[in-house]
């Protein structure tokens, strides 16, 4: 048959419109089938393989039963079949690919770490494999022309995108090795900051500085990357001291000791260590060796640092590296406190705790052999559960009281001023200290010790009935605020805790 009338145009569009149906019942049935969409995906796929393949086997006979379809018809109706089954051979492959690659190797937390672009270039891939298998096998012509020129193109596409392509590869070699995380603190190329974002094409710090900082993937796959946050969360931290030559090694590596341990930032363990690194021409080199899980070493390094000059300057031990550095005049301490200063605290003190047991003369002498102590921020005066037997009165400058949580967290409970005094417990009792109190700004305070105030209980030891009453009476009220209670279960309580404390005392001090 060399032409067509309408009614052949009919007839072929019947048989395409045969391939329609035939997968609209294929994504119907797959409908009915038990499994996750995923799984139900490629079960369509072999379903349409199959029935298009029976199709494509029985159609010759099919219509061969009717003279009316002619060897052309015939042709014409198998060239859509036939394009049809590879489509459907190229959906099958295609959801094998999503199945077992994007979704399967390269997915975390059920979602695939590969972007959709990628994905969508290797599904139109496999439906451009599919195009010329259809040119060659159905059509039967040859389709070395289109290879050539696909070829051709994809290997200028490739050139033209080889960074992106190196930035996209490198994005799921990070995620899959999992070197590094969202949320570690890392550097890169000399620049330090906690990950903050990873996706298929850039890794994003967020710097000591609070800067974005955006590296392409491919360029942190060929670097050197240090990862503080691994194994542990935690990172060996080297803070530089230079102190002269006239002072001894181990004094001044006690001292950087007892500033490391001061610090909120430094681990206990593994414990700070300081070494004598190398002889100077100005003065001795040391290393304070920390650890710490903080993000920003000038803050970690910040607090070292202040309370080592504090901690030097109590000890007499100035810097001499250069004789234009002067101690600053404001912080000098006499040794020889004036009248006016010694009668200033007293009016403070005889009113303040178990002071009020004690004479103005009684007082005087305290604070005439007192030694007053200039402490800054951050310096720890005491920590919660170390042994003491020293008061501390506030003649200048602001604290914070803080109590352990049981999450490892501290508990800011109070802030301590002016004419503020605390440690009566371990100075009467010997009792461990029940709170950390932490310099907030520069103060100037004055240690009552036992050794200190012996003499004063040894010269008049009734003065222990009336501190220990007032001790009973802290703890009683500060017990009782949380409960209901009555006259009588108040008098009782204070009973017993004065009790309590005149044996505690008595035992401290020797009956």
């Amino acid at each position: 048959m060399n032409t067509f009338d309408y009614s052949d145009y009919l007839l072929i569009t019947i048989c395409y419109l045969i391939d329609i149906v035939v997968i609209w019942l294929v994504f119907k049935l797959s409908h009915f089938l038990p499994l996750q969409e995923r799984k139900r995906k490629i079960a369509r796929g072999v379903i349409a393989i199959i029935a298009f393949t029976l199709l494509y086997i029985s159609e010759s006979y099919i219509l061969g039963i009717t003279e009316k379809f002619t060897h052309v018809h015939i042709e014409l109706v198998k060239y859509g079949v036939g394009i049809a089954w590879w489509l459907s051979l190229a959906y099958f492959f295609n959801q094998i690919i999503h199945l077992v690659i994007w979704e399967g190797i390269f997915a975390k937390n059920k979602q695939s770490m590969v972007p959709s672009l990628i994905r969508n270039i290797f599904d139109a891939i496999i439906y451009s494999l599919a195009l010329i298998l259809i040119i060659h096998f159905v059509f039967g012509k040859p389709a070395t022309g289109v290879v050539a020129t696909s070829s051709v193109l994809i290997f200028i596409l490739g050139l033209s995108a080889r960074n992106s392509l190196a930035t996209i590869f490198s994005g799921l070699s990070l995620s899959l090795h999992e070197n590094i995380k969202k949320g570690d603190f890392i550097a890169i190329e000399g620049h330090k900051g906690q990950v903050i974002n990873m996706d298929w094409r850039t890794v994003t710090l967020l710097t000591p500085t609070s800067n974005h900082l955006v590296f392409p993937n491919h360029v942190v796959a060929n670097s050197i990357v240090t990862n503080f946050s691994r194994p542990k969360q935690q990172r060996l931290l080297e803070i530089n001291v230079l102190q002269s030559y006239e002072h001894s090694p181990q004094r001044v590596k006690d001292l950087l000791l007892l500033a490391a341990n001061q610090s909120f930032f430094i681990l206990k363990e593994p414990k700070p260590q300081v070494f004598v690194d190398k002889y100077e021409k100005d003065g001795i080199r040391y290393i304070l060796q920390v650890h710490t899980t903080e993000l920003t070493d000038l803050k970690v390094s910040n607090e070292v640092l202040s309370t080592v000059w504090y901690a030097f300057y109590r000890e007499g031990i100035d810097w001499d590296l250069d004789p234009s550095t002067k101690i600053i005049s404001h912080l000098k301490v006499a040794d020889d406190k004036s009248d006016e200063e010694i009668t200033k605290h007293v009016a403070i003190l005889k009113n303040k705790g178990i002071f009020t047991a004690l004479t103005e003369r009684e007082l005087t002498a305290l604070i005439a052999n007192t030694k007053k102590g200039i402490y800054g921020p951050p310096e720890q005066i005491v920590k919660q559960g170390d042994e003491g037997s020293s008061l501390f009165y506030v003649a200048e400058g602001a604290l914070e009281v803080l109590i352990d949580q049981d999450d490892g967290t501290k508990l800011k409970v109070a802030e301590l001023k002016s004419g503020d005094i605390f440690g009566e417990m371990a100075l009467l009792t010997g009792q461990k200290r029940t709170a950390t109190v932490v310099v907030l700004s520069e103060v100037a305070l004055y240690e009552i010790s036992k050794e200190i105030i012996s003499p004063v209980i040894e010269h008049r030891r009734e003065i222990l009935n009336d501190m220990s009453m007032l001790l009973a009476k802290r703890e009683v009220e500060n017990y009782l605020k949380k409960l209901d209670y009555k006259d009588q279960d108040r008098d009782r309580k204070l009973n017993e805790a004065e009790s309590k404390f005149m044996n505690l005392i008595n035992q401290f001090f020797g009956k």
